[in-house]
């Protein structure tokens, strides 16, 4: 099937590619969610970086996801978007949904040592801040639950 206008969201919403994609229907044995050519990929110019686990297209890089990621309710939702307009997607005022992030628990003091440029002193005030936060460096992904914020940009930034 040729698509025209194809909008890649995780990447950026201000970039249009058109390409003929190839559908098949996925079996659960199947690995993966989503087969992508080379010669679309190359197409684009969309890198991938298997050693660091994520994608580069257009100088923004996304994670890569494990599979079974991509549901089908996510597929839909993202397949909305393809059929706005361009305007109306490049002015939308929120960010798709933040994509998993593989992270892992921080060793505070060992942080706090590898700063050789501060004096001890300034290590331990150093580490008596980040164990103020230490619910930050657990290794898992949280959700701000804090008033909504907003950040105003220079026009055309």
């Amino acid at each position: 099937m040729f698509l025209e206008g194809l909008i890649l969201p995780q990447f950026t919403r201000k970039r249009l590619v058109s390409a003929t994609l190839h559908l098949f229907e996925k079996r659960k044995e199947d690995k993966y969610d989503i087969i992508l050519g080379r010669d679309f990929l190359q197409a684009i110019g969309l890198d991938m970086h298997y050693s660091a686990s994520h994608f580069t297209w257009v100088n923004i890089s996304v994670s890569m996801v494990p599979s079974g990621y991509w549901t089908k309710e996510k597929v839909r939702d993202v397949t909305k978007t393809w059929n706005k307009p361009i305007e109306e997607s490049i002015n939308e005022t929120h960010l798709t949904e933040i994509l998993p992030a593989e992270y892992k628990p921080v060793d505070i003091s060992d942080v706090v040592a590898k700063q050789t440029h501060l004096s001890p002193t300034e290590q331990d005030r150093l580490k008596h801040v980040l164990l103020d936060f230490e619910d930050l460096f657990k290794g898992q992904c949280g959700k701000y639950n804090g008033d909504p914020v907003s950040l105003e940009l220079i026009p055309g930034s």
